[in-house]
């Protein structure tokens, strides 16, 4: 399981309290918050052994675009968690190579 960076240097978020403490450099990643996900499902499909999976946390509104990615780079069974509040922050899927 990976839980890289995944937010997006606009996000309001980043202005509460909550991240007062941190370096933006810890939270934000390029390409709207995507470009870690990406290169990590990347590599995944080179690494992975056969039947391994890949288990990514993410913003609440990225599950779609990840879920595609993964789907796109070969992935099978792709899927969400979601958390307590209902939203999907985890997504994975199976490597088969």
């Amino acid at each position: 399981m990976a839980n890289p960076h995944y937010i997006a240097d606009d996000e309001p978020e980043l202005a509460g309290d909550g991240v007062a403490h941190e370096p933006r450099s810890a939270l934000v990643a390029q390409q709207s918050g995507y470009a870690d996900l990406l290169h990590i499902a990347q590599d995944g499909s080179r690494i992975l052994r056969d039947r391994g999976w890949l288990w990514l946390e993410h913003g609440y509104q990225q599950h779609s675009k990840v879920a595609e990615h993964l789907t796109d780079l070969g992935y099978q069974q792709v899927r969400g968690i979601k958390d307590l509040a209902g939203h999907t922050r985890i997504t994975g899927g199976q490597w088969n190579g």
